[in-house]
């Protein structure tokens, strides 16, 4: 029998619509997390006023987080 064991993890996208930051929430728990959810980072608002965009990503989460940065 054939398992996947290719990690993978959601990567939401989210753009507040008070103060038009754009932000990423990576997340292994998709189901969690809705514009009802989310708190912009930028102004604080957290009444649901954000665009979301989801999609699936091959690799862990730790290849995106923190990738090539290094700590400042």
């Amino acid at each position: 029998m054939f398992y996947n064991t290719r990690a993978t993890y959601t990567r939401l996208k989210a753009k507040c619509l008070l103060c038009s930051v754009h932000f990423i929430v990576c997340t292994l728990q998709p189901e969690r997390h809705s514009a009802a959810t989310l708190f912009c980072p930028e102004c604080g608002q957290h009444e649901g006023a954000f665009m979301l965009w989801s999609e699936d990503v091959v690799g862990g989460i730790a290849q995106e987080v923190p990738g090539n940065a290094t700590p400042t």
